[in-house]
C-alpha cells in the first residue's frame, strides 16, 4: 500500500476524472495490466470511481465515490491553494454532485473555463448532435471561510434558461456546436446555484434545442430560426448585428439596394421591445459589417467574419434560366458552357454559387461574366488552412446554401487531369463529410474509359480512402437535358432541383 499524502501539503490539484460510464479504464486495461505483470484486485475495481463497468456500479455509487475524492483532496490541499476538475457529460446530475460535494467538503467555487479539444472523438463525429467534445475545468479555492453560491430565484424557469443561454451563444458565435452551448450553460448555472434544480427536471437538453433551434447536419452547428424576434436580453449590440445581416442578406436575394433610411426603418421595429438605440449606434455595426459601393447604399461584405448566415438554406426562387444553345455531339459541349448551366440552375433554385477562382477571372459565357453569377469568396465559416482554401477555392463549382453548407460540387473534366478535381474533392469533404455522393466529376462520354482506368490505379480507391463510394459522375450532355428541362419550368425551387439531379449520377465501375 502506498504511503497516505500529509494533510495541507499540496499546493494544487488538477484531476481528470472518469465522465461517469464513458470509458471503463480498468476493464480496457486488462490486456495491458497483463502483459506488464500487474494485477488489478477486485478491492481496486471497487475503489474506481465509475459507473457501470465489470461490477456494474451504480450512477449514486460513482458519484458517492467522486465525493469520497474530494473530500481527500481538500484533505490534502493547503488553504488558499487551487483544485481544478476537468469534466465532460451532458447529464446535469454529475456537474451538481461535483459542485455540491466540493462546497459541502469546504471548497469555494471560483469560475469555469472552457478546455476545446483539437481532435474529437470517432463517437462525436458519427454523433455531431448529443456528443460532447472538449471539457470544463472547474475551478475552486481552498479557503477558511468559502462563500456559497447563490441560491436560484424563486419561480426561475430551468427551461426558459437553458433556451436564453443557447440563443446568446449561437447569436454571438454566428451559430454554435452542442458543446459550446453546454460551454455557456454550465457556469451559468453554477454561479445561480440552478444545477441541482436542472438536475431534478432535465438530464439532456439536446430535445429542448431541437424545438427551439436548427440544427445542421454538415458543420454540427445550431441557429436561429428564420423569422424568429430574438431575445431582449441579448445585447444590444448583438441583436443589432442579426438582424442588420438579415435584412441586407434579404435585399440580396431580391436583388435590391438598401438606403441607410431603408435600413433603419426595417431593423428598427425589432428592437423596440428592448433598449432603443440611436442612428449612430446602429451605423457603427453596420460600417462593421457592410459598405457602400456608390456612397448612396449599402451591402454586406462578403467571405468575412461578419457574414451570419440564420435562414433554412433555402432562398425564394426569382431568377429564370435563360434559353440555350448547346452542340448536339457532347463530346463537343465546353467545360465554361457546362458551369455555366449549373452556375445558373443552381441560382434559380435559390442557392449560392461559387465558381472556381480561375474561372471567375477570365470566364464568361452567354453574355455574362462568371465573376458576377458567383460569390467573390468561399463563404466557408469554418477555419482552414491557406492551402486547404487554396485547392476547395479551385473547384470548377460549389452549391452552397444559405447556411454556407456546401449541397453539391461539381467538376467539369473535358480535359484536365481527372485526379486534380478528386484532389480538390478531397479537401472539401473534409469540411463537409455529408457531401459523399454529392460531388460530382462531369466528363465527356469519350472520357468514361480513361476516368475509370484512372480512379482503378488511384491510391484515393480502397483503403484509407475509399472515394469509389463518395465520388459519382455524370456526362456532359446530361446536363443538358436537366438544364433544358428545368428552364421550361415556371416556378423553380430547390426541392424541384434536388429531385432531378440523382436522375444524373452514376457510381464508378472499377471492378473490371
Amino acid at each position: 500500500m502506498t504511503e497516505a499524502i500529509a494533510s495541507e501539503s499540496i499546493d494544487y490539484i488538477y484531476t481528470d476524472p472518469p465522465y461517469g460510464q464513458h470509458i471503463a479504464y480498468l476493464d480496457l486495461s486488462t490486456m495491458w495490466n497483463t502483459w506488464l505483470g500487474f494485477e488489478v484486485s477486485d478491492i481496486a475495481k471497487q475503489y474506481e470511481a465509475i459507473e457501470g463497468g465489470d461490477l456494474g456500479k451504480s450512477k449514486q455509487e460513482y458519484i458517492d465515490l467522486l465525493s469520497s475524492s474530494i473530500e481527500q483532496m481538500f484533505k490534502v490541499l493547503k488553504f488558499d491553494r487551487w483544485l481544478s476538475i476537468v469534466f465532460a457529460h451532458k447529464d446535469p446530475a454529475y456537474w451538481d454532485a461535483i459542485v455540491k460535494s466540493a462546497q459541502e467538503t469546504g471548497f469555494e467555487y471560483v469560475n469555469t473555463a472552457v478546455q476545446f479539444s483539437a481532435t474529437p472523438s470517432l463517437h462525436k463525429k458519427k454523433n455531431p448532435l448529443t456528443v460532447l467534445s472538449g471539457e470544463l475545468v472547474l475551478n475552486f479555492r481552498k479557503v477558511r471561510n468559502p462563500k456559497t453560491i447563490a441560491i436560484s430565484k424563486v419561480g426561475t424557469d430551468i427551461v426558459q434558461l437553458i433556451k436564453e443561454v443557447a440563443e446568446l451563444t449561437i447569436v454571438k458565435n454566428t451559430g454554435a456546436t452542442t458543446e459550446d452551448i453546454y460551454n455557456s450553460l454550465i457556469p451559468k448555472l453554477l454561479e445561480n446555484g440552478l444545477l441541482g434544480q436542472l438536475k431534478k427536471q432535465i438530464d439532456d437538453i439536446t430535445p429542448i434545442l431541437k424545438q427551439e433551434f436548427i440544427f445542421s447536419d454538415l458543420d454540427n452547428l445550431w441557429r436561429i430560426r428564420p423569422n424568429t424576434k430574438i431575445g431582449c436580453f441579448i445585447p444590444l449590440e448583438d441583436r443589432i448585428r442579426f438582424y442588420l445581416i438579415d435584412y441586407l442578406q434579404l435585399m440580396e436575394r431580391e436583388g435590391k439596394k438598401a438606403t441607410f433610411d431603408q435600413i433603419i426603418l426595417n431593423v428598427m421595429p425589432n428592437l423596440i421591445n428592448g433598449k432603443t438605440p440611436a442612428n449612430q449606434t446602429i451605423l457603427n455595426v453596420l460600417e462593421a459589417i457592410a459598405f457602400s459601393p456608390d456612397s448612396k447604399h449599402w451591402q454586406l461584405r462578403k467571405g468575412g467574419s461578419t457574414q451570419i448566415e440564420l435562414d433554412l438554406g433555402i432562398f425564394e426562387a426569382n431568377k429564370l434560366l435563360p434559353s440555350l444553345t448547346f452542340p448536339k455531339d457532347a463530346n463537343k459541349i465546353e467545360h465554361d458552357a457546362i458551369i455555366y448551366a449549373l452556375a445558373k440552375i443552381g441560382l434559380a433554385a435559390g442557392l449560392q454559387v461559387h465558381i472556381g477562382k480561375k474561372e471567375q477571372g477570365t470566364s464568361s459565357w452567354n453574355g455574362e461574366a462568371f465573376s458576377n453569377l458567383s460569390l467573390s469568396k468561399l463563404p466557408i465559416q469554418k477555419s482552414i488552412k491557406d492551402w486547404e482554401k487554396d485547392k476547395i477555392q479551385q473547384i470548377d463549382l460549389i452549391w452552397f446554401d444559405s447556411l454556407n453548407d456546401a449541397v453539391f460540387a461539381f467538376e467539369v473534366e473535358t480535359s484536365t487531369p481527372i485526379t486534380t478535381g478528386i484532389d480538390r474533392f478531397m479537401e472539401l469533404l473534409n469540411i463537409f463529410p455529408n457531401l459523399a455522393q454529392k460531388i460530382v466529376l462531369i466528363i465527356p462520354p469519350k472520357r468514361l474509359n480513361k476516368m475509370n482506368r484512372l480512379l482503378k490505379e488511384s491510391h484515393y480507391i480502397g483503403h484509407p480512402l475509399y472515394m469509389e463510394n463518395k465520388l459519382v459522375y455524370s456526362f456532359s450532355d446530361r446536363i443538358v437535358q436537366i438544364y433544358q428541362t428545368l428552364s421550361i419550368e415556371t416556378n423553380l425551387d430547390l426541392q424541384k432541383v434536388l429531385q432531378k439531379i440523382p436522375s444524373l449520377l452514376i457510381n464508378p465501375n472499377i471492378s473490371e
